[in-house]
């Protein structure tokens, strides 16, 4: 597996992080964190070999071998997202075309030679289970929102959300020892985002991955490292697991830094005491060398830079509104001839914060954008409260933004009533502090610029928030402290985003946005929306996916006179299969679950415990094949029940 040694990276003269020294370890699913700036995308190009360290070494296996997610899509494609998601896997696609071509080539040539080339060509191909390699691909497509119809659109008239997505696909479709994955979960919506969830618990080798969304962390990792300028940090268990130890941790640091405090204080009046004396100077230097090694153990141990945990986002001033905000009528929104929301009749009340719900594609930040009067609706009617004043953070405002300004013009320019002073005050308050205030728009990291966008919408008097993945580029710290803020402005959000955690601890109202375009607005977080959903046996907003097909009335009249000529024993057998498939789930589930608790007694065990050891190993072992057999029959049920469905 993968180890590094005293490994250090500096750029001009900042140094990211300094003589780490760290063995991977195998068949983990490993969650690096730490704050925005501490290098951590940097620490896994080093890995990856993308780019090289400022000093160390990265030992890895010549056999071992790694994937990683690229931070940009392919420039030039194949002519479809299929083909593109199928080159992923280079041995089995050239196999495939090398199949194509000796199959055609048998048409003209049928000789004993042309025969056993594409018969060898063919043995390696089913040996190598090439004959579910295309299959495969539609699963993984399917999995991260593709229609039928997208699996077939050339990737250069997709969006880069959805490019982005390929590249992740392709990934998927090779067989890798160590998978190396920073931000996974940028450009996919909840229903993908909980799909690449279980793919990646089922993954057989090691994951080193980097997020900023917590409920992805807490599901899918099961040791959670911390970079921390020279130390790597590790701890076994998710990312809650590792705020509990970390915070034991720092009690037991602050104890021992009180003491070596205390230590040196008394060290050093013995020296000033005593080290003109001659018969007591030999003492006194070896007692000031003592401090000086007492030190180098305070700073291993420090609190290193600024914390982002001190910074505080500024609270709107909510101003005074009516009970109800805004009234929408019979409003439908898209561009041209795609409409999106349809016919949407919703009142927005005081007080109310509102989740935005939906499969990616169906006009979440359209919505946002017509309530706000940025585009014009295709019908309908918007008709705000008298002395409503709205505030509106876009997800790409950083692009309408002059990269050559400054940070400290930009506030000011969007804001100029603020004044020069509140306005360094609130950049203060977001970290730049000191010259930072003069850094160009173009040089700023993703974080930095995300905290300009919210200077810019939070420091803002208003009564209506609406935002649009205000949590993007934002680290864990970072997302915790927006939403504190937008918890604590008294008046009244809409909020679209993909962060699960920010939404569920925030929303007051759901409103959900199927795929039929139809939206409903229910009381309570996710999770209640979720539980409803489940309660009432009804397919949820969020696991639906953007097809015209499912749009129209002819396949809901189609699927319905199918089911009516099924015959009495073919809808039971159907009902039974779908109870199966729910309770083998269930299993899966429950097995999971234990697996994972068992995973986090491993620290319980010393090394030298062989005997544990071994019995902890055997009964990973078990689950794990349990897991796997019950996968397996899930799958079989799946079939049986496609063939009757």
């Amino acid at each position: 597996m993968i180890r590094i040694e005293n490994l250090s990276k500096k750029y001009g003269g900042r140094t990211l992080f300094e003589n780490l020294s760290f063995s991977f370890p195998q068949r983990e699913k490993i969650a690096l964190v730490g704050p925005n700036g501490t290098g951590k995308s940097t620490f896994l190009q080093i890995l990856t070999g993308d780019i090289e360290s400022s000093q160390g070494e990265v030992h890895t296996p010549k056999s071992l071998r790694i994937g990683q997610l690229p931070q940009e899509a392919n420039p030039t494609p194949l002519n479809t997202a299929l083909l593109e998601c199928l080159s992923g896997n280079k041995r089995l696609y050239a196999i495939r075309e090398k199949l194509e071509q000796a199959k055609k080539k048998l048409e003209t040539d049928s000789s004993e030679r042309s025969i056993q080339h594409y018969a060898d060509l063919e043995q390696t191909f089913a040996s190598e289970e090439g004959y579910a390699f295309e299959a495969k691909a539609h699963s993984i497509l399917a999995g991260l929102g593709f229609t039928q119809a997208q699996t077939q659109t050339n990737p250069l008239e997709l969006s880069g959300g959805w490019r982005m997505r390929i590249e992740l696909a392709k990934l998927f479709m090779q067989p890798f020892d160590f998978l190396v994955l920073d931000e996974p979960t940028n450009h996919l919506d909840l229903p993908s985002l909980v799909w690449v969830e279980r793919h990646l618990m089922q993954f057989p080798g090691t994951l080193l991955f980097v997020s900023h969304d917590q409920e992805f962390l807490n599901r899918t990792a099961t040791v959670t490292m911390e970079l921390c300028g020279s130390r790597i940090l590790s701890y076994r268990g998710n990312f809650d697991n590792f705020l509990i130890k970390k915070e034991e941790r720092q009690k037991q640091e602050a104890a021992t830094m009180g003491r070596i405090e205390k230590r040196k204080q008394d060290l050093q009046t013995f020296i000033t005491r005593f080290g003109a004396k001659a018969s007591k100077a030999k003492q006194a230097k070896s007692k000031s060398k003592m401090v000086e090694r007492l030190s180098k153990i305070q700073n291993a141990m420090g609190t290193g830079d600024v914390s982002i945990s001190e910074m505080v986002i500024p609270i709107p001033e909510a101003l005074p509104s009516g009970q109800k905000i805004v009234e929408i009528s019979q409003l439908t929104t898209g561009y041209g001839s795609n409409q999106l929301c349809q016919n949407l009749d919703l009142v927005v009340e005081k007080g109310q914060r509102i989740a935005i719900v939906g499969a990616n594609g169906i006009g979440k930040t359209t919505l946002l954008k017509t309530i706000h009067g940025l585009i014009p609706s295709l019908s309908g009617d918007i008709e705000f409260s008298r002395d409503i004043q709205r505030c509106y953070f876009a997800q790409d405002l950083y692009d309408q933004l002059d990269p050559n300004m400054g940070v400290l013009e930009i506030l000011m320019q969007a804001r100029p009533e603020l004044g020069e002073p509140k306005a360094r005050g609130v950049l203060g308050a977001l970290l730049f502090r000191g010259d930072d205030v003069f850094k160009k728009f173009a040089v700023l990291s993703g974080g930095e610029k995300s905290r300009v966008g919210l200077a810019i919408a939070m420091s803002t008097k208003s009564n209506f928030l609406l935002l649009d993945e205000p949590t993007n580029h934002l680290d864990i710290l970072s997302s915790e402290v927006l939403k504190q803020a937008v918890e604590s402005y008294e008046g009244t959000s809409l909020i679209v985003s993909h962060n699960r955690s920010f939404l569920n601890s925030l929303a007051t109202h759901t409103l959900a946005i199927g795929a039929d375009g139809q939206a409903t607005l229910y009381h309570g977080n996710i999770d209640d929306y979720l539980r409803l959903m489940r309660q009432e046996n009804t397919k949820n907003a969020m696991e639906e996916t953007v097809s015209k097909e499912d749009q129209t009335k002819n396949a809901k009249k189609e699927a319905a006179t199918k089911n009516h000529h099924k015959t009495k024993e073919q809808r039971k057998d159907l009902r039974n299969l779908e109870k199966a498939a729910d309770q083998i789930q269930k299993k899966i589930e429950k097995t999971t679950e234990k697996l994972h608790k068992h995973k986090a007694g491993y620290e319980n065990i010393r090394v030298s415990d062989y005997t544990a050891l071994a019995e902890w190993n055997q009964t990973k072992d078990s689950l794990e094949e349990s897991i796997s057999a019950l996968e397996e029959q899930w799958l079989d049920t799946q079939e049986k029940l496609e063939l009757l469905s």
